[in-house]
């Protein structure tokens, strides 16, 4: 699947932190605030470093980290990074405050990574799995919050346009979709694809 050289390098990784395929992963998320478990369908070859919130690098200056990275191998060397958080519900501030810190922080350790086993990002896609959007839902408000509603709104752009900024050392710009969690659940299928 892999060249030698590469899957040298994996054989030097905890097994129980890296899961490679080319036809499907599992994820699983077990906190209460994200509860979740995505059969995800690949095309191309993967390498997916699962709880990565819980074993991120303690040499950056971030504490958020989203909970899955994930390699994807689409060409020679052309390789797709994808970042997956999971949440039950997402909120405006949440979104703007929380998940967008953990892309970044997940992002840095996917660079880190990346380095150690000689792959050179080419595109970021970065994935909220979730139960409920409140990001962008409408309700009644009164004049007086009218003003604060639209501004929100304007911060929340990123949310429905499909494309974001992460802010690390430099700007990055991705891609984001949306992964839709069973409302009871939190099970999904998704297949993998640019």
């Amino acid at each position: 699947m892999f060249e030698e050289a590469l899957k040298k390098r994996l054989e030097c990784i905890d097994s129980n932190s890296v899961d490679i395929s080319n036809e499907r992963i599992q994820l699983e998320e077990k906190q209460a605030s994200g509860v979740a478990q995505v059969q995800l369908h690949l095309i191309h070859p993967c390498i997916a470093f699962k709880k990565l919130e819980d074993k991120k690098l303690q040499y950056f200056n971030i504490n958020n980290c989203a909970d899955y990275v994930i390699f994807e191998n689409v060409e020679k060397d052309k390789w797709v990074l994808h970042i997956i958080e999971f949440k039950r519900t997402v909120k405006p501030k949440e979104w703007n405050e929380k998940i967008k810190k953990q892309f970044a922080g997940a992002y840095l350790n996917a660079l880190a990574l990346g380095g150690y086993l000689g792959i050179k990002i080419s595109k970021v896609i970065c994935y909220t799995g979730l139960r409920h959007d409140k990001v962008m839902s409408k309700r009644e408000a009164s004049p007086i919050e009218l003003r604060a509603e639209v501004k929100r709104l304007t911060q929340n752009t990123d949310w429905e346009s499909g494309e974001i900024i992460l802010d690390v050392f430099e700007t990055i710009p991705c891609t984001h979709k949306k992964i839709q969690l069973d409302e009871n659940t939190g099970e999904a299928a998704y297949k993998l694809c640019l």
